[in-house]
């Protein structure tokens, strides 16, 4: 007996956005993007740790972009944030590493796609915050540089 092929069904439209938005990220944030204000932050010595906090109003979000301690491109779909805070009814969660010894500065770069409608991110270096963002509205985007 001939089974039919399953037809699978197109990705959700929040998926699919999150997708294209990942994709632009990936031209935007390998360089094109000018830091707010027009002055660069100074990038991490090495050795320095580098905090990514990300914060959402749901537990799973759409996307995360971001440049690792080596400078590569990473990107991450279905990101879940994994420390409830009941006091705002939001989540959080920190992604943490020490900038690599042998490979020039990364840049401090984040895209970051909410599931709901608040997102935020924020950087800190050595303990100081370098940039930080958030935004509100369906499908929210938080762009940290």
């Amino acid at each position: 007996m001939i089974r039919p092929t399953p037809i699978h069904a197109a990705p959700p439209v929040r998926t699919a956005i999150a997708l294209a938005l990942a994709s632009a990220a990936t031209v935007l944030l390998a360089g094109a993007l000018s830091p707010v204000g027009g002055a660069a932050a100074a990038p991490p010595a090495s050795g320095d740790l580098v905090t990514l906090t990300l914060t959402s109003d749901v537990h799973r979000n759409d996307s995360l972009v971001w440049f690792d301690a080596h400078g590569a491109l990473r990107h991450q779909s279905d990101v879940p944030l994994s420390t409830p805070q009941p006091a705002t009814g939001r989540w959080t969660a920190s992604l943490t590493y020490t900038r690599d010894h042998d490979t020039p500065a990364p840049p401090l770069t984040a895209m970051f796609v909410s599931g709901g409608r608040y997102a935020a991110c924020e950087v800190t270096v050595a303990g100081k915050t370098t940039s930080e963002n958030s935004s509100t509205g369906e499908d929210a985007i938080a762009v940290c540089e």
